[in-house]
């Protein structure tokens, strides 16, 4: 295990790089979504992915995907064979050259999403042979690019008509979510709008008060957390947090951070999930979408009341424009 990955939170880059309960999947299935969860999990070995599955399968018939941070799949293979075992309907990758993993996916029977930040990540994922673009924009909460969604997202969806499109970054309402479907996605990957939820079970209260008291303008971008981590993320890739003491004291000073990483770098062993993150220091992932999020809700409502919402906006502003 590569030193250091105990300490990225989960919930990140659309809800599914790094391990969270089934729950809030479970609630989605039974609505209009298509649910995953992360399969890179620091404290669970392989048979951790196969339980899950086992769950999953328990609860619904319908089709669900694992994802997988794609730097870290050299040092989490097994868990990326397990899953492959268990030939789940989707394979999702991101933040990484999708090869060779995306052709073992395929070979296991799975489809596979590749989510990117840029239209070089674009054009290697399709010349892989990917089933789906996610175009991430600057927008989401934990782990992404630079370049802001609406211009990415139309020029992937320009540039490739024939693959599926998704949209992630800033779509947490049927407002946005109807905005992406216009620009031309197929559909799109949420991510804050579910870590507000009674079924994110690994998302503490405060965490998720935090969300729903945003109004997206307290997160900033910042490579600091990355950097003092020492894990393998790419260095065109940082995340998007809460602002707090720490981002505010290493804005700018990213040099400073590498020299001093490893008096920097959290424990080991310690363990993000046991207690509340602390306001001043701790990584507190959500997205610039935070300002849609008023309230703890269930997944399901979620997932019902953003696609409602979309559908009657869909079905009256188009027209009223063309009057």
């Amino acid at each position: 295990m590569h030193r250091n990955v105990r300490n990225q939170l989960p919930g990140d880059g659309g809800s599914y790089e790094l391990a969270q309960r089934l729950d809030t999947r479970r609630r989605c299935f039974r609505r209009r979504g298509l649910g995953s969860f992360g399969g890179t999990h620091p404290w669970k070995g392989p048979d951790w992915i196969r339980a899950q599955i086992a769950t999953i399968r328990a609860t619904t018939d319908r089709p669900f995907g694992v994802g997988f941070i794609t730097p870290f799949l050299p040092f989490s293979e097994p868990h990326f064979d397990a899953a492959l075992e268990e030939r789940p309907e989707i394979i999702a990758l991101s933040f990484a050259n999708p090869q060779p993993w995306l052709a073992r996916a395929k070979d296991a029977g799975a489809r596979v999403m590749c989510q990117v930040q840029t239209y070089d990540d674009a054009e290697t994922a399709v010349a892989a042979g990917t089933d789906v673009l996610v175009a991430q924009g600057n927008e989401a909460g934990g782990h992404t690019g630079t370049m802001g969604l609406l211009p990415f997202l139309a020029g992937i969806v320009r540039r490739y008509p024939d693959v599926p499109v998704l949209a992630a970054g800033g779509v947490a309402d049927g407002r946005t979510l109807a905005a992406v479907l216009t620009v031309g996605a197929d559909g799109a990957w949420l991510g804050t709008a579910f870590l507000a939820t009674p079924e994110a079970v690994e998302v503490h209260d405060v965490h998720k008060r935090l969300i729903v008291e945003s109004d997206g303008g307290d997160t900033v971008w910042t490579r600091a957390y990355d950097i003092a981590s020492g894990l393998p993320w790419p260095a065109t890739i940082g995340t998007r947090v809460r602002r707090n003491r720490f981002t505010d004291e290493w804005s700018g000073r990213e040099a400073t951070l590498q020299d001093r990483k490893e008096e920097l770098a959290p424990a080991e062993d310690a363990n993000p999930f046991e207690a509340p993150p602390d306001l001043d220091t701790s990584e507190i992932l959500y997205g610039q979408s935070a300002t849609f999020v008023d309230a703890v809700r269930p997944a399901a409502d979620v997932v019902r009341t953003i696609s409602d919402e979309a559908k009657a906006i869909l079905a009256s502003r188009p027209r009223s424009l063309l009057r």
